[in-house]
């Protein structure tokens, strides 16, 4: 459905650009709307990685988690720079823009259709039997029958009718599993670990409004133009992806180091980082910064990890969901507190928006020590119990 609302949104962009008649507004009827609607990046990425999740091994997730962050982080620099260029070389159109975006989502969507699996889990429904065929599934003596017969012609049998699909996707009872998925009672402190996982993922993510903010920082502070900081920024997100795809592999599976060490190492390196941004006189001191912070994007994807081990197979769809809002929700109002922390002390402290980060990297890595603390020598599996169904005879 993510992918279905972006496609949606590009296309309707398109349309929008070469109607020169209609109002910006119609963007949002036509574009932001239905494809919010449908949860576009935020369910594209909730489902890669409970699919991630659920094909692999805990002993191998935190690794192809990180495989999966590097993937689209790797699309950032990429992107900015081979955008800047096809921007120039296509006379400065958004429309053919968008239609090399639209091409690149089909592709996307048709790889996706073709080669992934439709469900990972027994409880998942393939799309046949939720949408496209209306069935009916009968308990007779116990046994399961699916088929298009009544009832009636079975005997003892009693008729379940699959949802309607429109009615399942806006069904309130996802909202309220979702809900409960995190708030549930878990051993050896699962919902704890669960909840303060969560919070530290929003902690982390909290970082990603300094950047507009350090632009104008570097601007006030070293005269930087906007090709300057674009120089850095492509240096820093490179380093990132480098940092990143090196640092899991050698520190999980060389070093056999545990995932609450990592983001000991991950947030201690975006803190340094940042005092060195902070106390920097020298613009090349930022470039050292970014250095230092290699091993910084570690975190998400090791916090993803964890919270994927708490929770049971059937459970970790809902889990990345929540995780997933918790990740793109911090923006509404983390912006805010950036601007007005740099506003503030523009005069004085400019830099104060970096010790804003110092401080949400130490909330992380305070998460992190409760739960190695709690947890001790016990693997977080270990709160990962599957409830019991009961069968028909017991009721």
């Amino acid at each position: 459905m993510g992918l279905i609302g972006k496609i949606w949104f590009s296309f309707w962009i398109i349309i929008n650009s070469l109607q020169a008649s209609w109002p910006l507004n119609y963007v949002i009827w036509t574009a932001s709307l239905p494809s919010g609607i449908t949860g576009a990046d935020l369910a594209v990425f909730a489902a890669c990685f409970s699919y991630i999740s659920d094909i692999t091994t805990p002993e191998d997730r935190t690794v192809r988690i990180t495989i999966l962050d590097v993937s689209y982080l790797t699309t950032m620099p990429i992107g900015a720079a081979l955008g800047k260029y096809l921007f120039r070389l296509l006379d400065k159109s958004f429309t053919v823009m968008y239609i090399i975006n639209l091409s690149l989502l089909l592709i996307s969507f048709i790889y996706s259709l073709i080669r992934l699996e439709w469900a990972t889990t027994p409880q998942q429904k393939p799309l046949n039997v939720c949408c496209i065929k209306m069935k009916n599934v009968y308990h007779v003596n116990g046994q399961q029958n699916e088929g298009v017969t009544t009832a009636n012609e079975l005997p003892g049998g009693a008729a379940e009718k699959q949802p309607n699909c429109l009615l399942d996707f806006f069904d309130k009872n996802h909202l309220l599993d979702s809900l409960r998925t995190v708030t549930k009672k878990r051993p050896n402190h699962g919902r704890l670990f669960l909840i303060i996982l969560i919070l530290g993922l929003g902690l982390y993510t909290f970082q990603r409004d300094e950047r507009p903010m350090s632009y104008l920082y570097t601007n006030h502070k070293f005269g930087w133009t906007v090709d300057e900081f674009s120089d850095y920024r492509t240096f820093q997100s490179a380093i990132f992806v480098v940092g990143t795809f090196l640092c899991i592999p050698l520190m999980g599976k060389l070093l056999h180091l545990s995932d609450t060490v990592m983001v000991f190492i991950g947030t201690s390196s975006h803190a340094i980082a940042r005092v060195v941004y902070a106390l920097a006189e020298a613009p090349w001191l930022f470039y050292l910064g970014a250095g230092i912070a290699f091993v910084g994007p570690v975190v998400a994807p090791v916090v993803r990890s964890m919270a994927s081990k708490v929770v049971p197979l059937r459970e970790r769809g809902k889990l990345f969901a929540v995780l997933s809002v918790a990740d793109t929700s911090v923006p509404m109002f983390s912006g805010t507190i950036y601007s007005q922390v740099y506003n503030a002390n523009i005069h004085d402290h400019p830099s104060a928006i970096y010790w804003v980060t110092v401080a949400t990297q130490a909330g992380v890595f305070i998460i992190a020590l409760v739960i190695r603390i709690l947890s001790g020598n016990r693997p977080l599996e270990s709160c990962a119990v599957e409830e019991k169904e009961e069968s028909p005879a017991q009721e």
